[in-house]
């Protein structure tokens, strides 16, 4: 009975560190900040493009032409990533307003803590499709075009050492889907905004988008590559 009545207090205390640990990701606030940042970098884009594609090369010196190619396209990854990060914030005050807490206009009144912030929890919904399941369905359509290329790369072109490289991005979208599919159980995971007990937190949308975004651009580009230097190598069949 008393080993029994430690470990229940050693688990009520985790369980309340865990508590007082959760920070407020974003607020009101962070809203406007996210938005701001990506309509001023999107409007910047949008002028460095103008320059650069409908703008005539005589009519503008070298130098600016030079400057607007050096950061239009990284900022084609990095427009999409604020918007996504914007929306990212947007979901989170919805699901703090989904979980009855009062969406705060700036989390420093409550020392950014989740414990401090008003809540009703008469107010709390949870939904019956949970991020795990939304993160494994993304996952799984890009690994299903993924596999469609391989599948297609493999008919076309008849060049083996290439086939490695086609299999090891196929695996890798597969441990991803796998990795989000084990997040859809509610008995090991649960939603960041759940206190109530020691779950793992599952992912969010759009922190699962974010990772699967640059995880995409990159095989976009090896894709892009292993055709090139496979047209190079051979000609098609």
């Amino acid at each position: 009975m008393h080993v029994g009545r430690q470990v229940s207090d050693a688990l009520e205390q985790s369980i309340d560190k865990a508590q007082k640990d959760k920070k407020i990701k974003f607020d009101r606030r962070d809203k406007k900040i996210y938005f701001t940042i990506a309509f001023v970098v999107t409007v910047y884009f949008a002028m460095c493009w103008i320059v650069t594609f409908t703008t005539e090369p005589i009519s503008l010196p070298d130098f600016i032409l030079i400057c607007a190619m050096a950061v239009i396209y990284p900022l084609m990854v990095l427009v999409p990533a604020l918007w996504i990060r914007f929306l990212d914030v947007c979901l989170y005050l919805r699901r703090l307003e989904r979980y009855g807490y009062e969406v705060p206009e700036d989390s420093r009144k409550y020392d950014k803590l989740l414990e401090k912030l008003p809540r009703k929890e008469s107010v709390v919904q949870k939904r019956k499709i949970n991020d795990g399941t939304i993160n494994t369905s993304i996952s799984a359509v890009i690994t299903v075009g993924i596999l469609c290329y391989c599948i297609w790369y493999r008919q076309k072109y008849q060049w083996e050492p290439f086939y490695f490289f086609n299999y090891i991005g196929l695996s890798i979208w597969c441990i991803v889907t796998l990795r989000y599919a084990l997040q859809i159980s509610d008995k090991k995971y649960k939603a960041d905004l759940e206190l109530d007990d020691t779950r793992k937190t599952r992912e969010s949308v759009m922190e699962a988008l974010m990772g699967m975004l640059l995880l995409l651009v990159f095989s976009v580009v090896a894709i892009a590559c292993i055709i090139a230097f496979t047209k190079v190598a051979i000609k098609p069949v």
